[in-house]
């Protein structure tokens, strides 16, 4: 951040830009380039996008491991909206279904020691190795890619609401595993 004739900017590669963004439907399917090139009109060019490891919008993590398709449509259809786009790209850890599947033993707990079927422990080393590893594919993935020059940072996130926060506001999921004592 800098300061500049008393405005507030994000400063990207030297350069200030405007500290707003726009952030990308999760779902692909609701993306409409007009939205993205509208916001360019206005002064508006860091998109935030959002790879999901769990496959909600597309396979990005399988059991054969990382697959870049979505990512390629998802970042060169918003270049296709604003050709100056800047990149801030979610990288979303929840483990896809399959993961949850074939391990059991690394999924969060509920509170009455009920596992989870569909979220994996944040305590869970397995999970976390294995997702970092797909998410540093995923990075370098992108970081080869022609439009490499306009990504400006990575968020990484996971957990309910994609915030770190555990998987309910309910107070039911614990996570009591054995593991994540």
């Amino acid at each position: 951040m800098q300061t500049v004739g008393g405005k507030t900017y994000m400063v990207v590669n030297g350069e200030p830009v405007v500290p707003m963004w726009y952030a990308r439907p999760e779902n692909p399917v609701l993306y409409e380039e007009h939205t993205v090139t509208k916001f360019a009109e206005v002064g508006v060019d860091t998109v935030v996008t959002y790879v999901f490891l769990n496959n909600n919008y597309g396979d990005v993590w399988t059991r054969d491991g990382f697959v870049s398709d979505g990512i390629d449509d998802m970042m060169l259809s918003t270049l296709a909206g604003n050709p100056n786009a800047k990149f801030i790209v979610a990288l979303d850890f929840n483990a896809p279904q399959w993961w949850c599947e074939e391990n059991p033993g690394e999924l969060a707990a509920l509170a009455n020691s009920t596992p989870d079927r569909t979220n994996a422990s944040f305590a869970s080393e397995n999970w976390k190795k294995e997702s970092a590893e797909i998410m540093l594919q995923a990075i370098d993935y992108m970081m080869a890619q022609s439009y490499a020059d306009q990504i400006v940072g990575f968020k990484i996130t996971g957990g309910y609401t994609l915030e770190w926060n555990w998987w309910a506001t309910s107070g039911v999921y614990d996570d009591v595993g054995d593991f994540s004592q």
